[in-house]
């Protein structure tokens, strides 16, 4: 899927043919306004910025700093996904009354709203203590498509689908203070 994934392959075995093949996203048709309207009045998020985070909840994907940068950028953050982490991050952002909404495990078609309806999507993917790094989620694919902004950690297959400052906004991958300064960034402009 990427050109870091295939040169990984590579050294677990030189002999092996390998071919770089990008994944796209069919994310479906752009739901109705009024359904977008509804979602964001249901979720408090009227007149507000708002950052989507797509994924599971586990450690590689990064969402404890990302709901530590938002509170420090100011912005909403909606969380969709479940994983073994959903309980520690429900209960941080209960501490600091932070502006997070927990989404749950999301169908296609409340993907396709929720991407409509947001104003960036969030990819703050970490790089792990044995150095084991995201290949590219799909959700950065589904921005693009949704022809939103992305704020996303240079990590692995990322950044070959991000090119920073044309295509969406790179960050050092486990860095709140430059995460939290690029979605502000974004959500100035």
């Amino acid at each position: 899927m990427s050109r870091d994934l295939a040169a990984r392959l590579s050294a677990l075995a030189p002999e092996a043919r390998i071919d770089v093949v990008a994944m796209g996203a069919e994310i479906g048709p752009a739901p109705d306004v009024e359904e977008v309207a509804r979602l964001r009045a249901e979720l408090d998020a009227e007149g507000r910025f708002v950052a989507l985070f797509l994924g599971r909840l586990v450690p590689i994907k990064g969402v404890d700093l990302l709901v530590e940068a938002a509170a420090r950028a100011g912005v909403d953050l909606w969380v969709a996904g479940d994983g073994p982490e959903l309980d520690q991050l429900r209960a941080r952002a209960r501490a600091d009354t932070l502006r997070v909404s927990f989404l749950g495990r999301i169908d296609r078609l409340r993907r396709r709203l929720a991407l409509e309806a947001c104003d960036v999507v969030v990819v703050p993917s970490r790089i792990e203590g044995d150095g084991r790094e995201e290949g590219t989620p799909v959700a950065c694919a589904e921005a693009l498509a949704a022809g939103r902004p992305i704020v996303a950690s240079s990590t692995g297959g990322i950044r070959e689908l991000i090119e920073d400052e044309k295509t969406g906004l790179l960050f050092h991958p486990g860095d709140v203070e430059s995460l939290a300064g690029a979605l502000s960034r974004v959500a100035r402009d």
